[in-house]
């Protein structure tokens, strides 16, 4: 399992969300040929906004976000966890 660091790029502590990085990213990615780009964007649940998501889905390029466990979404989970199956 090779995880590679293409590029860093340090920012204030207040200025570390997705909002502010996510033009870098996309930058970077672009940059990279069809062959180089990773399998995926890995992140946290800050990274898994409406926003991120449709700019990577603009490029192609797949991701894997965690899931913020909101109320709503543990409702969803305890509500269908007994159902068998995989949710759509």
């Amino acid at each position: 399992n090779l995880r590679l660091v293409l590029e860093v790029e340090v920012q204030a502590g207040d200025q570390s969300q997705s909002a502010h990085s996510l033009p870098g990213l996309i930058s970077i990615i672009k940059r990279l040929s069809s062959t180089e780009r990773p399998t995926f964007v890995r992140g946290d649940c800050d990274w898994g906004s409406d926003r991120v998501m449709s700019e990577l889905e603009e490029i192609n390029q797949d991701y894997l976000f965690k899931l913020k466990k909101s109320k709503n979404v543990k409702t969803l989970i305890n509500k269908h966890h007994c159902l068998g199956g995989v949710l759509n």
